[in-house]
């Protein structure tokens, strides 16, 4: 008898569509996916203790759990499951898991040592079970896969109970911020800086699409932030500066390993090469002129200073007089006239020095220069007035006294700190002075025409014509001697050496004594503790991290000419002072070739 589904089709076409409900591979056989039946599953969830992902995360715990829901589905065919409605209890293809017949447990009564049973199950079938943990918000907060479900037989009708149904928590999501700091060494010759953001994956690079971005350059650092990064992620900053046509001069990457939400800021420091130019005289052309930049000549020039504006200070040793050189480039003699030598106090050109090599300048303004061949100290007013401070012109000593009762023996480089005391490095007396404002002279470290590089306190340390000082916001003293040595004199008056290898003439870069000089002499001091030094004999200018990593900026050891050009392309004849300004610009006197060098 026709079933009563068939009865007003045609005969043949009845034939047809039961014929059609044969079971095929792979396809449901709907009459065996009535879902209803007598058998039921007791189920006992267990949270897996294995973490999902491998981050350091707030990982979910049990705690997190708000709802647990069983879910069951019916296999209809080989390896093909399906869910079973809510309202009908037969199988179905709908992918709506809201309408999926399910068991479940909700909070406050989440108990794990308690079962969940499914009822009205088919007997003798097979079916794969999920456990979903959702949480307060009702966020799944459990993997929807293997990890969290398991696919078991159903016997015959009755209860049967599964101790362990599996559940794997994921990590709390997060979306982290993280600051990346971009530092570089260089000066102002540079125009911009460019990033890049990439992700790592097994130890390739995947570029992020979109996130190329530009920067302004500039000495001081610079910060930019990134949101929304995502959790056990390794991503790459890659920063490039570049000059005006966009040519890149230096690059560097730094990995952000992202695995919480307070991620920490990260540095990226760019090796940028010097740019070195020559600022203001003619290399290989000495004389006395004031001009613009290649117009001007100078002398076998000093030590130089530079104060808050830009403006340069040269103690023009051959010349012996005090040259002054504009951000523009701009040369005027502010004070001494050209080759006369002598040590009159006056005003700007009735002023006499002899052979000056020191120069520095306090917040004021007030310049002050070594006369080296006078052995005494000189203090130029910002109005040109010229005065002596302390010690005698043509009388040599070492002793301690204010004002002219004091002795120098051919004091050379000088530091002013933020009280206003001068530093002088007395060089062939061998000793470090010191004098206050008011004229009064005291040692600070050394002993009078005792040659050594002893470390010590004061007078147990021994020094070999100590030539360039330096000294920072602290007072701490950073000095260069014959040596080979750069050394460092606490406000204690201890004396210790950060690097350089006493009597080694060398030019290796390295950590402290591993490095190696070769007559080192101008040391200058920038805001981060790098210190900056004129290798003379070298014919390079090295720089020193405050952890003592010696390395090489500008020139080519042993080379010997005064090439302008980026990093190790320049050459100098004789680097001998220099000075720091407040962007970053480094001046250099290449003393042999008579101009001022700049390196930006």
């Amino acid at each position: 008898m026709l079933s009563s589904r068939f009865k007003y089709l045609p005969l043949g076409l009845a034939v047809a569509l039961t014929a059609c409900t044969a079971a095929r591979p792979g396809v449901p056989n709907l009459d065996a996916a009535q879902a209803t039946g007598t058998a039921s599953l007791a189920l006992k969830p267990k949270v897996e203790a294995s973490r999902y992902a491998q981050a350091i995360l707030n990982p979910h715990t049990i705690a997190s759990i708000q709802r647990l829901d069983v879910v069951p589905y019916l296999q209809v065919a080989p390896g093909t499951f399906w869910g079973l409605s809510a309202t009908t209890g037969l199988a179905t293809d709908s992918t709506d898991i809201t309408k999926l017949l399910r068991a479940s447990m909700a909070s406050p009564s989440i108990d794990l040592d308690k079962t969940i049973t499914l009822g009205n199950l088919r007997p003798n079938a097979t079916y794969r079970i999920f456990a979903q943990a959702y949480d307060s918000k009702g966020v799944l907060i459990s993997t929807n896969d293997a990890s969290s479900s398991l696919t078991l037989s159903v016997g015959d009708a009755g209860t049967q109970t599964v101790e362990s149904l599996p559940i794997k928590l994921v990590d709390v999501p997060f979306a982290a911020n993280a600051t990346v700091v971009l530092s570089n060494s260089g000066g102002s010759a540079y125009d911009h800086v460019v990033t890049d953001l990439a992700v790592v994956v097994s130890g390739s690079e995947v570029a992020i699409a979109n996130t190329t971005t530009t920067h302004a350059y500039g000495l001081h650092p610079r910060t930019m932030s990134l949101s929304n990064l995502q959790g056990n992620t390794t991503y790459r900053i890659k920063a490039s500066i570049r000059d005006a046509a966009d040519t890149q001069v230096g690059t560097a990457s730094v990995d952000l390993a992202v695995m919480n939400e307070t991620a920490p800021t990260f540095n990226c420091p760019i090796p940028v090469p010097y740019l070195t130019s020559t600022f203001a005289g003619k290399s290989g052309t000495w004389g006395t002129l004031d001009g613009t930049g290649a117009a001007a000549r100078f002398n076998a020039p000093g030590y130089v200073a530079v104060d808050a504006t830009g403006n340069l200070f040269a103690a023009d040793y051959g010349n012996s007089t005090i040259r002054k050189i504009t951000p523009a480039g701009v040369v005027s003699t502010l004070a001494g006239t050209a080759l006369a030598t002598g040590s009159v106090d006056a005003t700007g050109a009735a002023a006499r020095f002899n052979r000056p090599y020191g120069i520095a300048i306090d917040a004021a303004g007030t310049l002050y220069v070594a006369d080296t061949e006078n052995h005494t100290i000189r203090k130029i007013s910002p109005s040109g007035d010229v005065s002596t401070l302390a010690g005698q012109a043509g009388a040599t000593g070492s002793v301690n006294a204010n004002g002219s009762a004091a002795r120098f023996y051919e004091p050379t480089d000088m530091a002013v700190d933020a009280a206003g005391n001068l530093y002088v490095a007395d060089s062939s007396n061998h000793m470090i002075r010191k004098v206050t404002p008011a004229g009064d002279v005291t040692t600070v470290a050394g002993q009078a025409g005792v040659m050594g590089s002893a470390n010590g306190v004061g007078t147990a340390a021994t020094f070999y014509a100590p030539y360039g000082l330096a000294v920072d916001g602290s007072g701490t003293l950073y000095v260069t001697d014959a040596n080979n040595l750069v050394r460092k004199i606490t406000p204690a008056g201890d004396v210790t050496t950060i690097a350089g290898r006493a009597g080694v003439a060398g030019s290796a870069n390295g950590v402290g004594t591993a490095a190696t000089f070769n007559n080192p002499n101008a040391v200058r001091l920038d805001a981060s503790g790098n210190l900056y030094l004129a290798d003379s004999d070298n014919r390079t200018i090295r720089k020193i991290t405050p952890n003592g990593v010696v390395t090489t900026l500008a020139g080519k050891v042993g080379v010997t000419s005064s090439v302008d050009g980026r990093g190790p392309e320049a050459t100098f004849r004789f680097p001998f002072g220099l000075a720091l300004d407040a962007w970053g610009n480094l001046y250099v006197t290449d003393s042999n070739s008579h101009c001022i060098r700049k390196l930006q």
